[in-house]
């Protein structure tokens, strides 16, 4: 339990250094640079002496490990970016506080796994909780279009934590059928994954521009998010899908926000709301209420 919490500690860490990083570069190009710089850092640890990464091994996998590239990192990671840079670092991690009830939601769906009734109680409250929040923090936040009273970089987290738990499902079928060790996969998707982001990026921001505006400041939060969100946190969170169920690692991803929202209110100068608790107590009695019966046989 101890590398669960201390991961989910560092990773909730590590975004509110992409946050710092975001105030100068433009999400896509950060994404690419991260993606890319921790996906080789990992090939490097695990590529010599490998047979795992000849041909004959990777095509039998090819359209898998396209599937868990494109959704754990490339897109799932596009998205959070752009909604990190647009919202207060507190929000864009709570709405990803949402997973494990979308973790059950694709079980449910996907594999037709029942839910008790404290189940379906725990997900409405843990949802109402997340919908409380959605709104705009005036003098925090910019101003975009908004779907349904939501603006569009809260659709965008959202729209992440649904296609990113989809990417897991799949990821953590690979780490249990040994096909490949987490570090292997996560270093295979992240590079593949930055180069995808820094294509996009070509087209999308303007690069020259962004590059010369990087400080030491920015350098040291990039070096800290690379190292720290991706080479550590990743490999500890998929080290943690093979000890423990999804669903168990996903509820103790609600530490991811509460390190976020205390970093940015006594580092990153953001304003810790009566709106952000009071939701935040709903989304923890949600998933209190949704564990109880998974804690009680565990106990018994």
């Amino acid at each position: 339990m101890i590398g669960l919490v201390a991961g989910f500690m560092l990773m909730g860490s590590a975004i509110s250094a992409n946050k710092i990083v975001m105030a100068v570069l433009p999400s896509t190009l950060f994404t690419g640079i991260r993606m890319l710089s921790a996906g080789l850092i990992l090939l490097a640890m695990v590529l010599p002496k490998n047979d795992r990464f000849s041909w004959d091994y990777l095509k039998k996998d090819l359209i898998a490990l396209f599937m868990v590239g494109f959704c754990t990192t490339y897109v799932t990671s596009l998205l959070k970016a752009w909604a990190l840079k647009n919202l207060l670092s507190s929000k864009a991690a709570f709405i990803a506080s949402l997973d494990p009830f979308v973790a059950a939601l694709y079980a449910y769906l996907l594999w037709g796994e029942k839910l008790s009734l404290r189940k379906w109680a725990g997900l409405c409250i843990g949802f109402t909780g997340v919908i409380l929040l959605l709104r705009v923090d005036i003098g925090f936040e910019q101003f975009h279009h908004t779907i349904l009273d939501i603006s569009l970089p809260e659709c965008a987290a959202l729209a992440a934590v649904a296609i990113g738990r989809y990417g897991w499902i799949i990821a953590a079928q690979f780490l249990k059928k040994g096909r490949y060790t987490s570090m292997e996969l996560n270093g295979i998707s992240m590079t593949t994954s930055g180069v995808a982001a820094l294509i996009t990026a070509t087209f999308v921001d303007p690069i020259q521009s962004s590059l010369m505006a990087i400080n030491l400041k920015t350098v040291c939060a990039m070096t800290y998010s690379i190292i720290v969100g991706n080479v550590i946190s990743y490999n500890i969170y998929g080290y943690c899908l093979k000890k423990y169920s999804v669903t168990m690692v996903s509820l103790f991803g609600f530490i991811i926000p509460l390190t976020v929202a205390t970093i940015g209110f006594f580092f990153l100068h953001e304003e810790l709301t009566i709106r952000f608790v009071v939701s935040a107590l709903i989304v923890f009695i949600g998933l209190s209420i949704f564990y109880s019966d998974e804690l009680k046989k565990n106990i018994c």
